[in-house]
């Protein structure tokens, strides 16, 4: 391994690899299939970028982001590696000089969507490259039982078939024994051998905080350090209205989601790497693949939907610094928001059923009959025809594709955008002047946050639906206020296209996808209950989460708020002023206290208590319950 320690020096100015890197990089050096599970930080794309420089030939990359793959091609070419990634947007002529250059011009990876995969057109140039290694990053979404499940991953093995002389490497941060053994079956792949890094991360403090106000407790976590924070939230107006309120705080605050556009994410990503803003409030649209090791804490103020994807998301502190923490802030509010949003989100195989008679009705194939052409697909104007919730849609529309009834591909992933380009004062002004005008910029300005400071996508179909036109009616709208000088507003018309591969066949349909159906809604509602069940244990975190993820540990982590809270007992000072917090908004009693905080000696808050009480600080309600004075 001397030669590989040499091109890891090179190229990325490491001396040594990280724990399992190079056990992994021996492996595809050796030419045997791998399943590497490797946490978040820990180097998964040098076992696939350092092999390939070794090897003749060119590595293709699976992988599920455009966002990913710019940043990857972006890094490997400041280290002066050629690489392309090979977007949905790129025409004919693209893919043709594309090939042309990853054959003759000394390109050493192609990274590619699995859905491009799908082409019979890429699949044919692929057959003429000298591929040495196909790497598939995010390997769990292969699974069905992973926490982001793609169904075009399941296509990857055909690859296989092309390039049969390639070895193949898959990759991920988080997955359980089932994903894996999924993954490994469904790659096809009998000799597929599984290397796994140890999952504790002894440098990241993991804690817990139960509290109602939430913003509260945010603050005084951001007002203990200046470096790099990622706050994650869990829709795209949360991350502007906390951006707006830690701005409003005297913090250095930048917000990110999947709504905004290029250049906007850009804008803010860059601000938020060279620390002109050290804060950054995001959807889980932001993190994966970026490079930046100085994060010191990852704060989430809603619970994720899995451990798994918590686990990848507080990966992200403490690449490089040797202390750094995670903290989860939850109350009953944020619990009841992650049940309602999983639970409705779930089909059941009526609605199903309902949806696969209106789709095929929608295209007007009858019965016993399929139409192979690819057809125009607008998600939006189908949901609105057939008054069909988005969510439980685009999750149905999901499992026929799993079941092989049809295929749907997106061709670009663009969308409109607007911009304010006046202050308050006169946009104030114009809606009060054009009443019909400022029902939509009410809307607009309820649903898409930001436009103030940057270009937000935003999506025309919605506003009609919720102002009752048609779509056309909301363009020429937006259009006359982009005249009036108001808005600056970008028209850009999306295309998606629809496959049918069976026969419409209503009465056998149900049971065709039922069994499966369930199975998933299983899996989704499980994975809410663990992630649930994190927030209340009272017993080492670090051990509950490697239990998860099929490892077995004898000892307490010691870095975890339960571990240190059993080590370290708070004085009778802590104590008064972590009661005083909890008592801020409402009154508790002793026992609600307790179950909070169950860490604490019953005898030791009870005469903390009546100190306060003593003092003035607090005093006891008609209900028997402690509240806060108001001296």
């Amino acid at each position: 391994m001397s030669h590989a320690k040499e091109i890891l020096l090179k190229y990325w100015g490491f001396s040594t690899f990280l724990p399992v890197q190079e056990q992994i990089i021996d492996q595809v050096l050796h030419q045997k299939h791998t399943l590497a599970l490797l946490p978040t930080g820990g180097g998964k794309s040098i076992c696939y970028q350092l092999p390939v420089m070794m090897s003749e030939g060119v590595g293709i990359v699976i992988s599920p982001l455009i966002a990913l793959m710019e940043d990857q091609v972006l890094q490997l070419k400041q280290r002066g590696i050629k690489a392309i990634a090979l977007h949905a947007i790129y025409k004919n002529n693209d893919i043709i000089q594309a090939f042309d250059n990853l054959q003759f011009g000394d390109y050493k990876f192609l990274y590619i969507s699995p859905e491009r995969l799908n082409s019979s057109f890429i699949q044919d140039k692929i057959k003429s490259l000298n591929v040495s290694l196909i790497a598939i990053d995010e390997a769990h979404c292969i699974s069905q039982w992973g926490h982001d499940f793609r169904p075009s991953y399941l296509k990857i093995p055909q690859l296989f078939d092309i390039k049969p002389e390639s070895t193949v490497l898959a990759l991920t941060a988080t997955a359980t024994k089932d994903v894996m053994a999924d993954i490994k079956k469904s790659l096809t792949i009998d000799s597929l051998t599984i290397l796994k890094s140890p999952f504790y991360r002894k440098n990241i403090n993991i804690n817990v905080i139960k509290r109602e106000n939430s913003l509260d407790s945010l603050v005084q976590i951001l007002n203990q350090s200046k470096a790099p924070i990622i706050v994650y939230v869990s829709t795209r107006k949360k991350t502007v209205e906390v951006a707006h309120y830690l701005n409003a705080q005297g913090f250095c605050c930048g917000f990110y989601h999947g709504g905004l556009n290029h250049d906007s994410r850009k804008t803010a990503m860059d601000n938020w790497m060279t620390e002109k803003t050290n804060i950054m409030v995001a959807t889980n649209a932001f993190g994966m693949g970026i490079d930046k090791g100085n994060v010191e804490k990852v704060i989430h103020l809603d619970i994720p939907h899995s451990l798994e994807n918590y686990v990848q998301e507080i990966g992200r502190a403490g690449r490089s610094i040797e202390k750094a923490s995670a903290y989860l802030i939850y109350n009953a509010s944020s619990v009841h928001f992650i049940k309602k949003f999983i639970e409705e989100g779930l089909v059941d195989p009526t609605f199903c059923k309902k949806v696969y008679e209106k789709i095929y009705t929608y295209y007007q194939i009858s019965k016993g009959h399929v139409d192979p052409t690819p057809k125009s697909f607008d998600f939006k104007h189908f949901c609105q025809t057939y008054n069909l919730p988005l969510v439980k849609t685009f999750n149905a529309l999901q499992a026929f594709e799993l079941e092989g009834l049809i295929i749907t591909s997106q061709f670009s992933r663009k969308k409109s955008t607007f911009k304010t380009i006046v202050n308050h004062r006169i946009l104030i002004n114009y809606q009060n002047r054009n009443p019909i005008h400022g029902n939509l910029l009410k809307e607009l300005f309820r649903n898409y946050g930001g436009s103030f400071e940057q270009k937000v996508n935003l999506d025309e179909a919605t506003l009609a639906a919720k102002l009752g036109k048609s779509k056309q009616e909301i363009i020429q709208l937006l259009e006359q206020i982009t005249k009036d000088n108001i808005i600056d507003y970008k028209l850009f018309n999306q295309k998606s296209e629809i496959i049918f591969l069976e026969p419409r066949d209503d009465l056998f349909f149900i049971n065709k996808i039922n069994k499966n159906l369930k199975r998933r809604n299983k899996i989704k509602l499980l994975k809410l209950n663990m992630m649930l069940d994190y927030l209340e244990i009272q017993q080492c975190r670090y051990r509950y989460l490697q239990s998860y993820f099929g490892e077995q540990v004898e000892e307490n982590c010691e870095n975890c708020d339960i571990c240190v809270s059993k080590d370290k007992p708070l004085d009778t000072y802590e104590i008064k002023n972590w009661v005083l917090g909890q008592v801020k908004e409402s009154s508790m009693s002793l026992d609600q206290l307790l179950h909070i905080k169950p860490s604490l000696n019953r005898t030791e808050l009870l005469n903390t208590l009546r100190l306060m009480i003593e003092k003035g600080t607090l005093k006891l309600n008609s209900q028997q319950k402690f509240e806060k004075t108001s001296i």
